[in-house]
């Protein structure tokens, strides 16, 4: 391999330049996660774990030749309608020779950081479509891929940080929609493989991204209506074909969401809760660099939590938009993203307005669209990434248009000031260092060949019990390389009526064991060890298997009751073999 210096890459391949300018600075972000890459995760307890099962379900799925998309290995007998949890199935394929080789916390730290690079990256690409400025298109990248969206969602959301399909979409939009100067049918070709490509690293995403588009056409259709007739019949042919390309390509998996086993009905969460407070918008939260206690002690009161927290801009940033807008209010691009930008910042606010947490009961458009079809599990909060795109391209033709950022006869001064301002808009923006990383333990039990001892595919019944938290059990089952199957898991499947639910449905078993682990122990009585051991009976449990936990000898001595046995010991986890309900 010939060694090319920076400077020459930069010259000669200038978007390869700025992808290793991102890999390099979101590599400093997360450094800390880095240091023990199969050993912490960046990011912080709780989702991460869980997301960690999936990135290694989808490679274990796919070599024992099993459909990726539905699982028995949590949630035994029933299963897992894994189309209604996340998934990623495309970042689990492409991760597999990282997950199979270095373990799924390794995977998963790859994927926090390529998505977090990709997404500004991909942000740099899409600004470079209005501007002739390298410098202008970075800085847009940097805004949009370092956000206080990307930097609250990459604590514990991988799915929804992986976010370098929106920009790329609105690449293909303004070919489609605007310039046409390609054909109707290439255009429509790669929406539809984006689409689909987004459907398989977040349903969510995609949803929030059609959202989007449909405003955006009815904003360029109201803005420019004479511009419509002549270019309607290209734009219908390339979302005609999108739409296709999209079906043929999701149809199996959408089919077994919305017809097959353990599908749900109603939205999974809360209508009113995961909104944007009007407040964060110049309220900065614990997750950004610069956030000092008199700002955190309100913002903590937001509804929601700090991963949620997504609308922060700043009022520096908030005063340079303006200044763009009104000084640039002729560019019909500007036009086009301050009003789009601007809406999808309204509807993040939710169905009704919060000032300081509290609800106002002032109805906000959100309303009308929260108890649609999809869209109901679409959380408003995180609307904001659609807001923060559309200012950083905002932000990249004002670079251009206020301070002369172009290759062509550049001043000194001009971009002297045009630094110092976008300085100051964009610096409080930054997240928090050093960005929060958590150790993970993984029993040698589990990892050291132990585990084979169980039987290929039986039922094991793992304490903690697991319905929604602490998520290790379902790591631990990974890391044994999925040999056992659990009637737990920390998954979101139907309750008995249909509805949305946290884990399993309830039995003695998973109330029991769960009441233990929050410090109020049942009274074991004979009716109660009869119902318990009735539940293991019902999904073939042939293994109870205690793991380091919390109250670990209270749970020994129920289990030891329960089943009328003690355990054999091995380094730290306590197995009792061969059970028999």
């Amino acid at each position: 391999m010939i060694w090319t210096r920076p400077a020459t890459l930069a010259r000669r391949h200038p978007n390869i330049a700025v992808l290793a300018l991102f890999v390099v600075l979101t590599v400093l972000l997360f450094k800390d996660g880095w240091s023990d890459p199969q050993g912490s995760n960046i990011g912080w307890y709780g989702d991460p774990p869980h997301e960690m099962w999936f990135l290694a379900w989808t490679p274990y799925a796919i070599a024992h030749h099993q459909w990726p998309f539905f699982t028995h290995h949590i949630n035994y007998p029933a299963g897992v309608n894994l189309m209604w949890n996340t998934l990623m199935f495309l970042p689990g394929l492409v991760l597999a020779p990282f997950t199979v080789w270095l373990g799924p916390v390794f995977a998963y730290n790859m994927m926090v950081t390529t998505s977090v690079a990709l997404t500004g990256w991909c942000g740099y690409l899409a600004a470079r479509r209005f501007v002739d400025s390298h410098a202008a298109a970075i800085l847009a990248g940097l805004i949009f891929g370092f956000s206080p969206y990307i930097s609250a969602q990459s604590r514990d959301h991988p799915n929804l940080i992986a976010a370098f399909i929106p920009p790329l979409m609105l690449i293909v939009l303004d070919e489609t929609l605007v310039r046409q100067q390609r054909s109707a049918w290439r255009s429509g070709l790669f929406l539809g493989l984006l689409g689909a490509a987004q459907f398989y690293i977040s349903q969510e995403l995609l949803a929030s991204e059609a959202l989007a588009i449909v405003i955006g056409i009815a904003i360029l259709a109201a803005s420019h209506p004479r511009a419509v007739r002549p270019r309607i019949a290209h734009a219908a042919r390339s979302l005609g074909l999108a739409l296709w390309v999209m079906w043929i390509l999701t149809a199996g998996p959408l089919m077994l969401q919305f017809l097959g086993a353990q599908r749900l009905s109603g939205a999974v969460q809360p209508s009113d809760w995961f909104v944007n407070d009007l407040l964060n918008f110049v309220l900065p939260t614990g997750a950004l660099q610069f956030s000092p206690d008199s700002a955190t002690s309100i913002t903590t009161g937001f509804t929601g939590n700090i991963s949620e927290w997504n609308a922060y801009l700043g009022i520096p940033l908030l005063l340079a938009v303006v200044a763009v807008v009104i000084r640039c209010r002729r560019n019909p691009v500007v036009r086009f993203v301050a009003v789009l930008g601007f809406t999808m910042a309204v509807l993040s606010l939710g169905s009704e307005l919060h000032i300081h947490g509290h609800h106002t009961d002032i109805p906000l458009p959100w309303r009308a669209i929260a108890d649609l079809p999809v869209f109901e599990n679409v959380l408003p909060n995180r609307l904001a990434l659609y807001t923060d795109l559309m200012l950083a391209v905002l932000l990249a033709i004002g670079a251009v248009e206020l301070f002369g950022w172009t290759p062509a006869r550049p001043r000194l001064r001009r971009w002297a000031g045009g630094l110092a301002v976008t300085g100051a808009a964009a610096v409080p923006l930054l997240p928090s260092v050093p960005y929060p990383h958590a150790p993970i333990s993984v029993p040698a039990f589990f990892t050291d060949g132990e585990a084979e001892r169980i039987p290929a595919d039986a039922v094991v019944l793992v304490a903690p019990m697991q319905q929604m938290f602490p998520d290790e059990p379902m790591l631990w089952q990974a890391q044994a390389a999925f040999r056992y199957r659990m009637p737990q898991g920390y998954f979101i499947g139907p309750d008995a009526s249909g509805q949305a639910m946290y884990g399993a449905q309830y039995s003695y078993m998973s109330v029991a064991m769960e009441d233990l682990q929050y410090g109020h122990a049942p009274a074991v009585t004979p009716v109660l060890r009869a119902n318990i051991l009735s539940d293991m009976r019902m999904r073939d449990v042939s293994t109870v298997l205690v793991g380091p936990m919390a109250r670990q000898p209270e749970m020994l001595q129920f289990l030891t009751t329960i089943l009328g046995t003690p355990p054999e010991a091995d380094d730290g986890v306590y197995i009792w073999w061969h059970v028999s309900p």
